[in-house]
């Protein structure tokens, strides 16, 4: 059988994360904040404290990429790196007070279009969906 793209997964897949990304994008904008911004603070609220490095794990993201979105959340007074007492050359983030206030702001948004996007699909289904898109991501850590 031959490859065809339009009938792909990962174009299937591109398509769904394109266009929850712009939903929540139109909905983020009310507080100038990209869903990249938002992935980075979704984290730290989670856990502060943490280095870039360890960031760029949990988010799958590589450090040039981690540096850009910290850069321009520091800019707008969300987050704080302070050196980390372990390694002088490495840096610790740590939420600002406004950082911390997003979270009862964004993450509510988030979730309503998360829940709006998997509205009519069953509980079953959902968890079947992330096991299959779990194991992709390890089929593909493995190449």
């Amino acid at each position: 059988m031959a490859y065809r793209a339009e009938d792909s997964i990962e174009l299937l897949l591109s398509r769904v994360l394109s266009k929850w990304r712009r939903t929540i994008l139109k909905e983020f904008k009310k507080y100038d904040m990209t869903t990249e911004q938002w992935s980075l603070l979704n984290r730290l609220w989670e856990q502060e404290g943490i280095s870039q490095t360890k960031l760029a794990q949990m988010t799958s993201k590589d450090l040039p990429t981690i540096t850009r979105i910290l850069n321009k959340i520091e800019n707008k007074e969300l987050i704080v790196r302070k050196s980390d007492p372990n390694d002088r050359r490495a840096s610790l983030i740590f939420l600002t007070e406004k950082g911390r206030l997003l979270e009862d702001k964004l993450n509510p948004i988030a979730k309503n279009i998360s829940e709006r996007a998997l509205e009519n699909i069953s509980g079953e289904d959902i968890d079947k969906l992330k096991k299959v898109l779990n194991n992709i991501f390890m089929n593909l850590e493995e190449m």
